[in-house]
């Protein structure tokens, strides 16, 4: 009598978590927010064929948060500069933002370093599926011949070992991804962040992937995995990025996924530093910054590359072919006021930021 109590409970448990509907804010990414990652608000558009950077084979994309100022600072003052003196091209990938007050901050940082690309999509932890397509599609339409780098802000980079892998691996036609590889049951407790009920996934478990805080795609699996990213028939689009971007896509691309040289977290080892390519989840800014000195064996900061210097960009975008893209810095883009009324069609949330927007740059407009 017990054990058939115990299993009613169970199966009530399981019922509820099964039926419960997700919180307003989480849901399966829809067709027309896959389209915007057609729009790029704040653009970086010759990068990868500026001649600085005509020897290099690669392109680094480091994912952050609008809000991550401190964080991008911390970057540029360690791994960075390293990464500056092999003349490797290298952009922060952001979202946008409603706050007026962070946008004019990002607008300076952006006129300090020339090192942004802001993307339409709101900028959100739920949205991190939105920033990955969109960086690799970005890579794949502007750097379509270097291999893509993604890497988190936290996380700890070797870029001698990350060419010299590629340099090993670069004529090998097999379509593989490399990261740290995992596996994941679908968490089906409705307080979980990671929360999936059936009628989204039914599946215990997700398919193979790489843990989200970096990976590296080869050149030529650039465009295979674009094309499945935003493809109809790729679904679920969960907001859950890792598993969606490099699970459920390459699943449907065929595309191998190899653990290679990625370690995670907070491994504060100078022999791991020397030994891989990547060590993830390093810490936020001061404990950032303890990591680096622990890896490094230094005391002090590593010295800012003398060749840190802002990038002179120009030219049309051949990213959208409507010419609705921004493709110079938005603060000083006279066709603002055009491009936001041609907008009329987004949600509510993405129409507040480009008022937002169109009242910051028309009050520092200088075309």
């Amino acid at each position: 009598m017990f054990n058939r109590i115990l299993i009613l409970i169970w199966l009530i448990i399981r019922i509820q978590q099964n039926s419960a509907v997700l919180p307003s804010y989480v849901h399966v990414h829809t067709p027309a927010e896959i389209m915007e990652i057609n729009y790029v608000v704040l653009h970086q558009l010759s990068l990868c064929e500026d001649s600085q950077y005509a020897a290099s084979q690669l392109f680094i994309a480091i994912k952050s948060a609008v809000n991550n100022l401190n964080q991008r600072q911390l970057v540029r003052q360690t791994w960075l500069p390293e990464v500056i003196r092999y003349r490797i091209p290298y952009v922060f990938m952001l979202g946008s933002t409603n706050d007026e007050e962070l946008l004019e901050k990002l607008l300076a940082e952006n006129r300090n370093y020339h090192d942004l690309i802001i993307g339409k999509f709101v900028d959100d932890y739920y949205n991190l599926t939105l920033k990955s397509i969109f960086t690799v599609t970005w890579a794949s339409v502007h750097c379509s011949s270097r291999w893509l780098l993604y890497v988190d802000d936290d996380a700890i980079i070797n870029i001698r070992n990350i060419i010299r892998f590629y340099n090993n691996k670069k004529d090998v036609l097999n379509l593989n991804i490399f990261c740290k590889k995992g596996v994941r049951q679908v968490h089906r407790e409705i307080q979980s962040k990671w929360y999936i009920p059936q009628s989204v996934w039914l599946e215990e478990r997700f398919p193979e992937f790489c843990y989200g805080w970096s990976y590296l795609i080869p050149s030529d699996v650039l465009s295979v995995l674009s094309s499945a990213l935003i493809s109809n028939t790729t679904t679920p689009k969960l907001w859950l990025e890792d598993v969606f971007v490099t699970g459920i896509a390459t699943k449907a691309a065929n595309i191998k996924i190899v653990s290679a040289g990625f370690v995670c977290c907070q491994v504060r080892s100078t022999r791991l530093f020397k030994e891989n390519m990547v060590l993830g989840q390093m810490g936020k800014d001061k404990e950032f910054l303890e990591s680096w000195k622990a890896v490094q064996k230094k005391s002090a900061l590593a010295k800012k590359s003398e060749s840190h210097h802002p990038v002179i960009r120009s030219g049309g975008s051949i990213f959208q072919k409507k010419g609705l893209l921004m493709s110079r810095p938005i603060e000083n883009h006279a066709r603002l006021r055009n491009f936001i009324q041609s907008m009329n069609g987004m949600n509510s949330r993405n129409r507040a930021y480009f008022w937002i927007l169109k009242k910051v740059a028309l009050k520092s407009r200088s075309v």
